[in-house]
């Protein structure tokens, strides 16, 4: 799960730790699961196409946050010890499919957030917020910048909101009803997914 191509799986038990070299790479079908700490270098975390890391894990150090493709990095909450940096280029999609920060995906860095490119809120499972709800998709000690662009999936036009990224958090409320455009159905919530 530590180089580019590699296909096996990383548990980590007791809370474990690991240091990484420059650049952490779980490739396609890798995983890193259980739960514990992983120190990443200075080129950061790369997860490729259909490489994933389970909510129990913790990145430490992480500069830059990058993957090429569609993909899952992680299902529920990343959490980063550190900064992080999305390029322009990239999209970031996190599912909603309730108002519970159980029920959607989240991103929570302890250093600075330099957001950038696109962000895609993609409403599911018949889920539809309702005038006022509140979403704090993401935590950071600082954010230095925003989204360049932000589209909303899975409601009907006409869902108006605002976002704002104060106090240490990026939140999105609801202006109005939403109306959903997808049917409710059993799913995971995965955790986000970053193209470029």
């Amino acid at each position: 799960a530590a180089e580019s191509g590699a296909q096996g799986t990383l548990e980590l038990k007791n809370s474990a730790s690991v240091s990484a070299g420059a650049a952490t790479i779980v490739g396609p079908g890798g995983k890193i699961i259980g739960s514990g700490d992983i120190a990443v270098g200075a080129l950061g975390l790369v997860v490729q196409e259909g490489g994933s890391i389970d909510p129990g894990i913790t990145i430490l150090g992480a500069q830059r946050l990058t993957a090429p493709s569609s993909q899952t990095i992680q299902p529920g909450s990343l959490n980063i010890g550190g900064n992080v940096s999305i390029s322009p280029t990239s999209v970031i999609t996190l599912d909603v499919i309730g108002k519970t920060p159980s029920l959607y995906d989240r991103l929570i860095v302890t250093g600075t957030a330099n957001l950038g490119g696109k962000l895609v809120l993609n409403f599911g499972n018949g889920f539809a917020p309702q005038q006022g709800d509140n979403f704090q998709f993401m935590q950071a000690g600082a954010f230095a910048s925003s989204f360049q662009t932000t589209t909303i999936a899975g409601l009907a036009p006409g869902f108006t909101y605002t976002l704002s990224a104060t106090g240490g958090a990026f939140n999105l409320v609801a202006l109005n009803d939403g109306v959903p455009t997808t049917t409710q159905a059993t799913r995971r919530v995965y955790l986000p997914l970053i193209t470029r």
